[in-house]
């Protein structure tokens, strides 16, 4: 069964890739990206607690290659963070290259380490002294990468402007090579060790050889695309998984390590839930604000309309009247649309005829529900988006209408409906999403450096505890070892001569048996063989009492 899904797991991907490239008209378009943000972020920052953390409780103890495989993951996890921080309109305000090349070294570097790893054999392990200056030059890139993606991000687009295409097509091809051999090289090592951990990488390698294909070889937001983070998720889950299994013997995690990790993970849960929710309030807050005003303004609208109406009204129908009259050219009813901004203003009828419509050359936009609600009586709003302007000088893709009922002596002649352009809520929804992130995480992680500190002080009490504990240990081995001492000594220097003592007794016993005074003589040895089969008894309880 094992093999089987290792085996669908290989040629699963391959199999979709190929037909999707074939058929690419099956390729989705799944432009998600806030979906993108909050699972490539939260679950890259979940990879890089535990790989690091696991790099960490290895020490020295693990294999050097298995010691890299913690090490790939958590540089790997840092570079991908950088990934899914810059995914456009998530918290950042504009296109950032960073994000294109972060997914290009997050598999690069993944690459490197896993051929450096490759070259750890058991005829010829990896010393140990390579670590600690891999481990700086690592942190070191690292860092650097993330200055320039935060603080210099046109160094990337001045590079790619001269580069392009050739620079990415280099990477891809160092990549999957890369990748290959790793994939190639730990199933041969696999097949001398028979460790799960060996096959393990090889099997990840070879996931993570497709990913790069993945990545370089399809269309941004397609369900090709979108293949590799399942690889890379898949990828890291499992390896990190079969690393801590293999290395449970030896796992150095003190409870603050646990609680740091764990603590960790959640924390960045709770501030991306809380940062959602937090924005989605503010997003709906606002439009709600402009809905209001929006009703409100269309109520004054309406009330001036039906007090401009000739008192006969009733008796005509509303298109009659508007025509006869030219209500609409009056200077109070021009009047009254000066300063709102609004984009469109139209009167119906009843039977939702347009009778008036400004400006004239507007697309007109009615929907039969709110149309009917109105008609009741009802005063409704709906947002709505359409990729070509409704009136001249629109400047976003979504609008509100507002439909409000003309009523007359409480019976409904007409319908107004007004229409304006809903600004862009973009930039006050990344400001709301970045504020509710850092205010979310600053005070949760607070609690947790709180509770971090009453788990430290525990942690203490533990191991001072643990350390009196040892200290009676070592008393009560060295006690043990008295009373061996003491039981040894019991039976050398007392037994023995007590037994010699009491066979002496028997054969004085046997000797004066017949001699003249043997009565007296009789009396003394039973005193003292009595005496010496005491003494023995007691010897054998403390011996019995010592066994215990």
């Amino acid at each position: 069964m094992k093999r089987l899904l290792i085996i669908l797991s290989l040629i699963g991907p391959v199999g979709l890739l190929l037909f999707l490239w074939l058929r690419p008209e099956f390729d989705l378009f799944i432009q998600i990206p806030l979906l993108h943000f909050y699972v490539v972020t939260f679950f890259t920052f979940t990879s890089l607690v535990v790989a690091l953390f696991t790099a960490v409780a290895l020490g020295d103890n693990g294999e050097p290659r298995h010691r890299l495989l913690a090490t790939a993951f958590a540089v790997m996890g840092a570079i991908f963070l950088v990934h899914g921080v810059t995914t456009p309109e998530a918290i950042i305000f504009s296109f950032n290259p960073g994000i294109t090349w972060a997914a290009w070294l997050t598999l690069f570097m993944g690459g490197i380490i896993f051929t450096i790893a490759t070259f750890d054999t058991p005829q010829r392990p990896l010393p140990g002294r390579l670590f600690a200056p891999l481990h700086w030059t690592l942190f070191t890139f690292c860092v650097i990468f993330t200055l320039i993606v935060t603080f210099a991000p046109q160094w990337l687009t001045y590079f790619n402007s001269l580069a392009s295409p050739f620079h990415q097509q280099t990477i891809f091809i160092i990549t999957f090579l890369l990748w290959v051999w790793s994939s190639v090289r730990f199933g041969f090592i696999w097949r001398q060790t028979k460790k799960r951990i060996d096959g393990t990488m090889a099997l990840t390698a070879a996931w993570l050889a497709i990913a790069s294909v993945s990545m370089h070889g399809f269309d941004l937001w397609n369900l090709s695309w979108w293949l590799y983070h399942i690889e890379l998720v898949l990828g890291a889950t499992t390896a990190v998984t079969i690393l801590i299994l293999e290395y449970r013997q030896v796992r150095q995690f003190r409870l603050t390590h646990y609680y740091a990790a764990i603590g960790l993970i959640l924390t960045a849960a709770l501030a991306l839930t809380a940062s959602h929710f937090f924005s989605r309030s503010v997003e709906r807050n606002i439009i709600n604000e402009i809905t209001d005003q929006s009703q409100r303004i269309g109520d004054n609208l309406a009330f001036t309309f039906v007090c401009l109406l000739p008192p006969d009204t009733a008796n005509s129908t509303l298109g009659a009247v508007v025509q006869e009259d030219a209500l609409m050219q009056t200077n109070e009813w021009t009047t009254s649309l000066v300063g709102l901004d609004l984009g469109v203003v139209a009167i119906f009828d009843t039977d939702q005829t347009l009778i008036y419509q400004s400006p004239r050359n507007a697309v007109q936009t009615q929907s039969p529900a709110y149309f009917q609600a109105a008609a009741r009586g009802e005063t409704s709003s709906y947002l709505f988006s359409s990729e070509e302007p409704i009136f001249k000088g629109a400047e976003a893709s979504r609008y509100l209408q507002t439909v409000v009922p003309l009523t007359l002596n409480e019976r409904v002649i007409g319908i107004l409906s007004t229409v304006q352009d809903v600004p862009t809520l973009v930039e006050a929804t990344i400001r709301a999403r970045l504020f509710g992130l850092l205010i979310a995480g600053l005070s949760v992680g607070l609690l947790y450096a709180i509770m971090m500190v009453v788990v430290y002080r525990a942690e203490q009490m533990i191991v001072t505890r643990t350390d009196e504990l040892a200290v009676a240990y070592e008393n009560l081995q060295a006690a043990e070892a008295l009373r061996d001492d003491l039981t040894d000594m019991i039976v050398h220097d007392l037994r023995t001569p007590l037994t010699a003592m009491n066979l002496s007794v028997d054969l004085l016993e046997n000797a004066l048996s017949q001699s003249p005074n043997s009565a007296l003589y009789m009396q003394i040895l039973s005193r003292a063989k009595s005496s010496g089969e005491r003494m023995t008894v007691l010897i054998e309880q403390i011996l019995d009492t010592a066994r215990l």
